[in-house]
């Protein structure tokens, strides 16, 4: 998907799509509810020999790593080329993945990046719009496209 992309937004969405597939994909492996067959098509050729069990456990943690440096990818792309709102939406996306992966699967180990992401998305609210009232009332907003519209249409005739 990414290829087709023609903005940064729709790149780090394209992330964090990616990265909701994936967790859709662990919770299968978890419950084991499904998923077997392309666990057996995707393992590791190293771990072909190995028990059920343990092909299952290193595709959760395969998984569960590629959600994080997913979510990172999309995270530090939203932090330096995506205006305040999106990065937002974004960074608010990407927290409440991890928070989700990371209360079902999580370590210790996954606790500073969960901590990390907050802090991106608490500054990116900070700066974002969308706790600020707009400064152009929306009456006046309704006159200045009325004005703008008869401009154009005079201008173009």
């Amino acid at each position: 998907l990414t290829p087709a992309c023609d903005l940064p937004l729709q790149v780090a969405m394209c992330f964090i799509s990616a990265a909701l597939w994936l967790w859709r994909a662990l919770q299968l492996l978890g419950d084991n509810c499904g998923g077997d067959t392309w666990l057996e098509d995707y393992i590791f050729e190293d771990l072909w020999s190995v028990s059920p069990e343990q092909k299952r456990l290193a595709m959760q943690f395969a998984l569960k790593r590629a959600i994080f440096e997913l979510v990172d990818y999309a995270s530090l792309m939203a932090e330096g080329q995506l205006l305040p709102g999106p990065r937002l939406t974004i960074q608010r996306a990407a927290y409440l993945l991890l928070r989700k992966v990371s209360a079902r699967f999580g370590t210790e180990e996954d606790a500073p990046k969960v901590v990390e992401q907050i802090k991106r998305m608490l500054m990116s609210a900070r700066t974002s719009p969308v706790w600020s009232p707009p400064v152009l009332l929306v009456s006046d907003a309704v006159f200045v496209d009325i004005l703008s519209g008869r401009l154009h249409q005079a201008f173009m005739e």
